[in-house]
């Protein structure tokens, strides 16, 4: 990918956070229509969201 995905977590939720970056990369409104017709796989993609994260480095 080109450049970094960057927002302030500390301003969103993960699961806001994972919905903007969704949107970001497919086109506005992607986030919410996945979780609605794919709700397994979104919620399985948001859990390693959520564990990328918020490893310490």
């Amino acid at each position: 990918m080109g450049g970094a995905f960057i927002f302030p977590l500390n301003q969103f939720t993960m699961f806001e956070a994972f919905i903007e970056f969704l949107d970001q990369l497919y086109w506005t409104g992607y986030g919410l229509e996945f979780e609605e017709e794919n709700p397994k796989a979104f919620y399985q993609q948001l859990d390693k969201f959520k564990k990328q994260h918020t490893q310490k480095r």
